[in-house]
Parts: C-alpha cells; structure tokens; sequence
C-alpha cells in the first residue's frame, strides 16, 4: 500500500495513550513495514531474526519489539499488530487486480463494501458506475443507416431513438408525425436529421424537450432541386418576376434589367 490509514480513533485508544513513546514509535515502524508488504498486519516467522535484520527491515531494534505492550503480540514466532487497516489492504488488492484486468480500477465488480456500507472504495465504486453510464453513450448510433438516408419514417424514428439513452422515452409515433409533417412541408428530413444527431452529440447537456428541439432541427433546410440550388417550391419563372411591393405593382428595383 502506498498510504498507510490510521483512524483518529485508534490514537486516541487506551492502549496507544498508555503505551510509552518508545512502544508507539515502534508500533509505527511496524505498522509501516506491514502496510508494505500487505501482511495484514502480521510479521511471520521473525522470532530469530537478528537485531541487524529487524534494523535494516522495519526500523527499529529487537530489543524495542521485545517490550511488552498493548499494541502488538508476540506468538509463535510471530507479531500481530493491533489497529492494521485490514479493510483498507482489500480494497488495494481489489484494486489492483481490477487494474490489470480491464486495464482501469473497476470495484463494482466486487464486494468491496463493509457491512456498514462505509468503505473507501464504496464511493469510488458509486462513482466508476456512474461513469459507466456516461460511457454508455458512445456504443450509441450519430448517423443514420441506410434505410434512413432513404427516407423511411420508421427507420429515422428508429435511428433517433437509438442515438441517446434519453431519446428513448420519445414515443416512435410522435416522431414519425413530426418527419411526416416536415417532409409534406418540403423539408429535407434525411439531412435534418442527422444535423440533429450529429449537434446532440456534441452537446454537453441535452435539451429538456428533445421532440420540440427535433422539430425546430426538421424545419431548418428544404430539399433542393438542381436548379441552382434553388428551393424546389421556387419555379425559374418566378425569378425573373417583378419585385412587388412599396415600387408599386408592376415597378421593379433600380438597376434592376427589364
């Protein structure tokens, strides 16, 4: 473990505050060497290590860790450490192996909750999980297939639906009346659209009302005719009539040829 977690609590315990400074540095140094090596808190095997080694390895002397005291026990060989993080160590594994795995930490993969619910990775678990969602919206469709870009009603309301987690909720039928009545009126619904698509996607918050923005995106362009790229409700007869209005009927503008 790179960090080493003491509860204030346990400071303020009645064996840390009546143990001697000696024994509660000493404690420190073995907590340390511990954490380290993610022991759970137990030096094995250690009963005939030299004074050099326990210098070298935890810090302190054989004498120092041969004291009695409230924070550690010496059995069989053995030194169990009172107050190590046991929870903390799980979680640092579980971490660890979630890592190599999918290459990132991913905790709601496992228990890594207590029964109180109040883990250091529970929060991290509730936030990887909201990530996730997010995340889900990039397996998501922006373009259109090719049932779409020909025209169908149904596969654009399909295509719509399918783009983002909140379009679902827009009924396929309240779609399909908003494309019908946009391609009746001469709009280019196929283009429409997928400008409509392509902007949400992009967008850092979708709109409140998705179907009244869907309807301003159907009425933005009308298909073109290849007459200039004029709309094709403009006839090339029109655009040689006379400019009406306030030059009185009949009058053109000044400049304007005959």
């Amino acid at each position: 473990m790179r960090y080493l977690n003491i509860l204030v609590s346990n400071l303020m315990s009645e064996e840390f505050i009546g143990s001697t400074p000696t024994n509660r540095a000493t404690w420190l140094c073995l907590m340390r060497y511990c954490a380290v090596q993610e022991n759970g808190g137990i030096i094995r095997d250690c009963g005939d290590w030299p004074n050099r080694k326990w210098v070298q390895i935890c810090g302190v002397g054989k004498a120092e860790v041969e004291k009695p005291s409230k924070l550690w026990k010496r059995k069989n060989g053995k030194i169990v450490l009172k107050f190590y993080p046991k929870p903390q160590e799980k979680v640092t594994k579980i971490l660890r192996k979630s890592g190599k795995l999918y290459g990132r930490g991913h905790p709601k993969h496992h228990d890594t909750t207590g029964a109180n619910g109040d883990s250091p990775a529970n929060s991290m678990a509730n936030s990887t999980a909201k990530d996730k969602d997010k995340d889900k919206d990039k397996d998501k469709i922006y373009t259109l297939t090719a049932r779409a870009r020909e025209g169908d009603l149904e596969a654009l309301a399909g295509d719509i639906r399918k783009a983002k987690r909140e379009f679902e909720a827009m009924h396929e039928m309240a779609i399909i009346n908003e494309l019908r009545l946009a391609r009746d009126e001469g709009h280019d619904i196929v283009a429409n659209t997928e400008q409509f698509l392509v902007d949400m996607a992009n967008s850092i918050s979708l709109p409140a009302h998705p179907l009244s923005k869907l309807r301003n995106y159907l009425s933005f362009r009308k298909k073109t005719s290849g007459l200039n790229g004029c709309s094709a409700g403009i006839q090339k007869k029109d655009l040689a009539k006379p400019v009406m209005g306030e030059w009185g009927k009949g009058k053109q503008r000044k400049g304007e040829r005959q």
